[in-house]
């Protein structure tokens, strides 16, 4: 009896794989991967945002170097130079006496100047400043041996920069015009401010009080602020410019504006003492004053705008979407990249004609032609007037709606919540019939 060959049995069946990915999820997938590709150019137009942002902000810089920087103003302060016996030669300072009462009042002419697309705002700012001084009624200790040399007594004022082209300052004390010492100040500074002197003349210290006033004329740009070095400071601020913005540790207790125009009116102390062995303490972090801005920050405003460029391409990618599933289309994924690029342009757009036009005319510019754009080739892969039309109402509704969330300014955030909630919510109420290809997944 011979045995049979063994013979090789037949490979077990394995489990019937499951369905492979619905066409539904192949599109979302592709989307997704699409929307994904293209935050390149949005990147790149952002960073091109950015890079016309800086060379704003350097244009305003050589526009202010050539016109003037932005001011602080100082004075009028007395300074008295002291001298004390030594060890070996004698011991030299300077004293400085703050007014017991400044009133200041600025007025100021602002222009726009420009250099090729960037603009700058300055100013010429005519100021006239009224101080009081009285003498102290006794010395800090460690002058009670000094001697007091009241023949080099000068009464000292600052600004940031001095510019040709403007009135010379003019100082009058007690109804006496001074002419200005242009040898160094003594020896002290405020803070890279440039100083002028006026030396008083006089044989022996002042009776009573010593009434001073000071008229000056200074060219700047975007800023003016004064120090309040005084015991009790009025301060008036007045200008042709619509959108001022005050600056201090104190904000302005009157402020008066009528839409071409602004005056603001601060009334301040500074604490004792008003006698200071050093400089004043000119401290700008305590100047009161105003920025000019600009009334609409073009830049500022595009770069808002363009961080919405993400919003407008899910929008209308996710309408493509649902045109697909109630409209019965089927779209290639060539031409939902082309939607993309469309609506991914309108930053750019935005920055071009903003730049030459201003934001608001820039933006129904820009606006428009994406609108046009994107609707007109709608009606071309649809070939139906009604989502061609319903696609047109969504994206200009779209571009109105942000346009007037730009304009919001303090509730920008709220409103955009609230509109990305209520998108969301129709978004969901739109797809809750839609067949997203569920299958039996069993084995």
């Amino acid at each position: 009896m011979s045995d049979s060959p063994p013979t090789d049995s037949a490979p077990p069946r394995l489990p019937p794989r499951r369905a492979l990915l619905s066409s539904q999820t192949r599109r979302l997938i592709s989307l997704a991967a699409l929307f994904a590709l293209l935050q390149l150019p949005q990147c790149m137009v952002g960073n091109l945002i950015d890079e016309r942002q800086q060379r704003q902000a350097e244009a305003r810089l050589e526009i202010g170097g050539a016109w003037g920087p932005s001011q602080a103003v100082l004075g009028p302060v007395l300074v008295v130079p002291w001298e004390r016996p030594g060890h070996a030669e004698p011991e030299r300072g300077t004293l400085t006496l703050l007014p017991q009462r400044l009133d200041a009042e600025a007025s100021l002419a602002p222009e726009t100047r420009r250099r090729g697309l960037f603009a700058a705002v300055v100013y010429t700012a005519r100021t006239g400043m009224a101080a009081q001084f009285s003498l102290p009624q006794r010395l800090p200790p460690e002058l009670s041996v000094a001697t007091l040399r009241w023949r080099e007594a000068e009464l000292v004022i600052g600004a940031s920069q001095w510019r040709a082209g403007t009135a010379a300052p003019v100082l009058e004390a007690n109804g006496r015009t001074l002419q200005p010492n242009l040898v160094e100040p003594p020896g002290w500074s405020c803070i890279g401010m440039g100083l002028m002197r006026f030396p008083l003349g006089l044989d022996r210290p002042f009776e009573g009080s010593l009434p001073v006033q000071a008229q000056l004329e200074l060219r700047g740009a975007d800023m003016l602020r004064l120090m309040p070095l005084a015991g009790q400071v009025a301060l008036t601020l007045r200008g042709d410019w619509a959108s001022p913005s005050f600056l201090g540790t104190e904000l302005p207790q009157e402020v008066t504006q009528d839409g071409s125009g602004f005056r603001a009116r601060w009334e301040t102390g500074l604490h004792p003492p008003l006698l200071r062995l050093a400089g004043p303490g000119c401290e700008r972090s305590r100047a009161l004053g105003v920025t000019l801005l600009e009334a609409v920050p073009t830049y500022r405003m595009i770069n808002r705008t363009a961080k919405y460029a993400m919003l407008f391409l899910a929008l209308g990618l996710a309408t493509y979407l649902l045109f697909e599933q109630v409209g019965k289309l089927r779209l290639h994924l060539a031409q939902y990249a082309l939607l993309g690029l469309s609506l991914v342009l309108f930053p750019l757009l935005l920055l071009a004609f903003g730049e030459v036009l201003g934001f608001a005319p820039g933006y129904a510019l820009s606006a428009a032609m994406v609108l046009g754009q994107a609707t007109a080739w709608t009606g071309a892969v649809t070939r139906r007037r009604g989502l061609t039309a319903l696609f047109g109402a969504m994206l200009a509704g779209l571009f109105g709606f942000i346009y007037v969330v730009l304009g919001l300014e303090s509730y920008a955030l709220l409103a955009g919540a609230l509109a990305l909630f209520l998108t969301l919510s129709a978004a969901m109420l739109a797809a809750r019939r839609m067949n997203w290809g569920r299958q039996d997944m069993a084995a």
